[in-house]
C-alpha cells in the first residue's frame, strides 16, 4: 500500500485475539517485508488496520520481531539522525530526527508481554512503525520546510500527499526520559 492510501492515516486498532489467524497475518507481513526488502512493516501497509508490526534488523535483532499492541512508554531526550525509507514511499529517502532511545512493551503472538529499550537505528525503526498504527508516515517528522520539499518531490512522482501538513498538529506528546 502507497502514500495516497486513506488507510495509511487512519488509525490501528488493538489486537484482541492471539489465534492461529494472527499468526498467519504476522507470517504474512514478514514474507512481504522480505520480499519488499524492508526492515520494517506494519499491518496497515498489507490493509489490516490492527496495532502489529515486525521489525528486523541484521546484528540488531535475532530474526523477525513481532510487536503486537506497542506503546511507546519513554522518549530520551536526545536526538537521533538518519535517512528514513518505507515500504508505502517506494524509492524516497529523507533525513529525520527522532528521539535517540524509547523504552517500549509490547505483546508477541502469544499474548505474552514484553518490554524492551531501544537506541539509534533500531529506536527509529520502532517509531517509523508505530507512527504506521497512528496513522502517519516519516514525512510527518519533517520540518516544515523539508516536507514541502519532501512533497513536491512527491507530486512530480505522481504521489498524493497533503501538503498542508494535517499529522503534525495531531502528534502525541512525548514523555521525557
Amino acid at each position: 500500500m502507497t502514500l495516497g492510501n486513506p488507510l495509511l492515516r487512519q488509525r490501528s486498532t488493538p489486537v484482541e485475539v492471539f489465534d492461529a489467524s494472527l499468526k498467519e497475518l504476522c507470517r504474512d507481513l514478514i514474507d512481504t517485508m522480505y520480499f519488499y526488502r524492508g526492515v520494517g512493516i506494519a499491518g496497515v501497509q498489507v490493509g489490516e488496520l490492527k496495532r502489529i508490526f515486525i521489525i528486523e534488523i541484521e546484528k540488531i535483532t535475532d530474526g523477525p520481531m513481532i510487536f503486537i499492541n506497542p506503546v511507546i512508554e519513554k522518549f530520551s531526550r536526545d536526538f537521533f539522525r538518519m535517512q528514513e525509507g518505507c515500504l508505502s514511499l517506494p524509492g524516497f529517502h529523507y533525513d529525520t530526527r527522532r528521539p535517540r532511545s524509547v523504552a517500549v512493551s509490547f505483546y508477541d503472538t502469544d499474548g505474552q508481554k514484553h518490554a524492551l529499550s531501544a537506541a539509534d537505528y533500531f529506536a527509529t525503526a520502532i517509531q517509523h512503525e508505530y507512527d504506521h498504527l497512528e496513522g502517519r508516515v516519516f514525512l510527518d517528522t519533517l520540518t516544515v520546510s523539508e516536507f514541502k520539499k519532501a512533497g513536491k518531490k512527491l507530486a512530480e512522482a505522481g504521489m498524493v500527499y497533503d501538503l498542508d501538513f494535517p499529522a503534525r498538529k495531531n502528534k502525541p506528546k512525548k514523555e521525557k526520559a
